[in-house]
C-alpha cells in the first residue's frame, strides 16, 4: 500500500479498508506512531505481534472512538472510567477495565482487563470512524432537509461532521448554528467541544467564561474548563475548576484532593490563590463537620 496522505480522503478510506480485511496500518496518534489492527480480530491482531516482534502477554491498549465503542470492550463499566473518559477524551488517557468475554482476547494479552483509549488525532479518528460516517451524514442531511429543523438535528450533524474528521466545517456550522439556536445549551456545548478538540483552548476558554456565567452549577462546562485550562498549562485554574465538577457529583474528598493539587500547583496568582484557600478551607471544614455530625467531643 505504502505511504498514504492523511488529509486525503480517499486514502483514509483504504486504509480503513485495510483495516477492515484484517490487514496493518501504521498511523498516528497524538502521542506516538502506532501499528494498528482490528482488535475484535484476533488473527488481525497476531500481525502486530509478530511484525513488532512483541510478547503475546504483553497487552496492547485498544483505540476507540467514542464511549459507544469502548463499551463494546468492557465487562463493566463503572462510573470512575466514565469520568475519566468524559473528562480526558479524546486525548492520551488510557482507562482500564473488567474485558468483556470473548472480546479482543489476542490484543488483551489473554488478561481479564483491557485498556481502553480515544485518540485526539484527525487521522486516528477517521480510521476508527470511517464505517461509520458515511450512513449517518446522509441521514443527518435528510432530516434538515425536512421542513422542521432543531437544535438537536444540527448538533447531530456536527458531530458527524467531526466523526468524518471534517472539524474546520464542523466548527463553522456550530458558530452559526449558536446564532440560529441562541439559548440552545447542547449547540453551545457541541461548539465548546469541537473547538476544544482541534486545540483552540483559548477561544473555548472565553465561551466557557460567558456560559459559566448563566450556568454556574454545569458540571459539563466545568469539566470542559478544566480540560481547557490543563490543556494551556494552567494548573491551579485546572484544579479549581475539577474541585467544583467532584464537589456537584458529590465526592468531597476528590474536591478537596484537587484543591489541595491547585494551591500547589505554582503558577496561580495572588487572587486566584487565595480564592482556592479560601474554598479549601471551607470544605475542610465541611468535612469535619461529616465527620463529626453531632458536635461530640473525643
Amino acid at each position: 500500500m505504502g505511504l498514504l496522505r492523511g488529509d486525503d480522503p480517499d486514502a483514509l478510506a483504504a486504509a480503513a479498508q485495510r483495516l477492515a480485511d484484517g490487514g496493518l496500518v501504521a498511523f498516528p496518534t497524538e502521542t506516538v506512531y502506532g501499528l494498528g489492527a482490528r482488535a475484535d480480530s484476533d488473527l488481525a491482531v497476531a500481525g502486530i505481534f509478530k511484525a513488532k516482534g512483541r510478547p503475546a502477554d504483553h497487552p496492547l491498549i485498544i483505540h476507540v472512538s467514542d464511549l459507544t465503542q469502548a463499551t463494546r470492550f468492557a465487562a463493566t463499566w463503572p462510573d470512575s472510567a466514565h469520568r475519566l473518559a468524559h473528562a480526558f477524551w479524546p486525548g492520551p488517557v488510557t482507562v482500564i477495565v473488567p474485558r468483556a468475554t470473548g472480546m479482543a482476547n489476542a490484543a488483551a494479552g489473554g488478561q481479564s482487563s483491557i485498556g481502553l483509549r480515544c485518540p485526539a488525532h484527525p487521522v486516528a479518528l477517521a480510521l476508527l470512524r470511517d464505517k461509520q460516517v458515511p450512513q449517518a451524514r446522509a441521514e443527518t442531511e435528510k432530516l434538515r432537509a425536512g421542513s422542521i429543523r432543531n437544535p438537536m438535528i444540527d448538533s447531530l450533524h456536527a458531530r458527524v461532521l467531526q466523526g468524518g474528521g471534517d472539524r474546520v466545517a464542523a466548527i463553522a456550522f456550530l458558530k452559526d448554528a449558536t446564532v440560529r439556536y441562541t439559548y440552545s445549551r447542547p449547540l453551545m456545548y457541541a461548539y465548546i467541544g469541537a473547538l476544544l478538540e482541534s486545540a483552540q483552548h483559548e477561544a473555548a476558554l472565553a465561551l466557557l467564561k460567558d456560559q459559566l456565567r448563566l450556568y454556574p452549577g454545569s458540571p459539563g462546562l466545568l469539566a470542559m474548563q478544566a480540560k481547557a485550562y490543563g490543556a494551556v498549562g494552567k494548573r491551579l485554574l485546572q484544579h479549581q475548576a475539577q474541585a467544583e465538577v467532584y464537589l456537584l457529583h458529590g465526592n468531597l474528598p476528590a474536591s478537596v484532593e484537587q484543591l489541595v493539587l491547585a494551591q500547589n500547583a505554582g503558577d496561580g496568582n495572588f487572587y486566584e490563590l487565595s480564592a482556592v484557600e479560601a474554598r479549601l478551607k471551607e470544605l475542610r471544614a465541611r468535612v469535619a463537620a461529616e465527620a463529626n455530625p453531632a458536635g461530640q467531643k473525643r
